[in-house]
């Protein structure tokens, strides 16, 4: 069994994930229009109703996990988006389309999607139900409310990181060439 504290923390992190996957949309919609046409998903043009579609997946998807501890069956939710992300990606990196920019750190960022963002999608994918596996439900006193924020935010920091780091490489491989 897990500790409450555990759980709650991968929840604050993947509501984070979500709600800021969500704000990134808002602020640039129209250039994630461009971007989510590149990905050449039968049927999805470029137009901004895409943009604004997966927008609201991601923000309901923010509500299932922070629901999830009570009503376990919404974890599938996220689950699918993650899933519908893995198999895009996936499917554009088997067909030999690596120039597609994947928009993950912002609609500014040039970097492309990779066998990176695969493993990364494949680490989140596993971390999710994990988080509900069955807690130890207790009573949640003011060091744990702190432990949970810092880990939360520790774990927030390791994927803004992970942005980071893989926009570095995108930008080394142009200097490279």
């Amino acid at each position: 069994m897990l500790d409450i504290t555990f759980s709650l923390t991968i929840t604050f992190f993947y509501c984070w994930l979500f709600i800021n996957a969500a704000r990134n949309k808002y602020n640039a919609i129209d250039d994630y229009a461009q971007i989510i046409a590149h990905f050449n998903i039968p049927g999805v043009s470029k137009h901004r109703f895409w943009v604004l579609i997966i927008m609201s997946a991601e923000i309901s998807c923010a509500f299932a996990v922070a629901l999830s501890l009570i009503f376990p069956t919404l974890i599938l939710m996220p689950l699918a988006l993650l899933s519908l992300y893995l198999w895009v990606i996936g499917g554009n990196l088997l067909s030999k389309r690596r120039h597609i920019r994947c928009g993950c750190s912002g609609s500014a960022s040039q970097q492309t999607i990779s066998l990176i963002h695969l493993w990364r999608l494949i680490a989140l994918l596993l971390l999710l139900p994990i988080g509900l596996l069955d807690s130890l439900y207790r009573a949640v006193n003011s060091l744990d409310i702190l432990t949970i924020l810092l880990c939360s935010f520790s774990m927030i920091m390791l994927y803004c990181s992970s942005d980071i780091l893989i926009e570095n490489r995108y930008k080394l491989d142009t200097l490279r060439s």
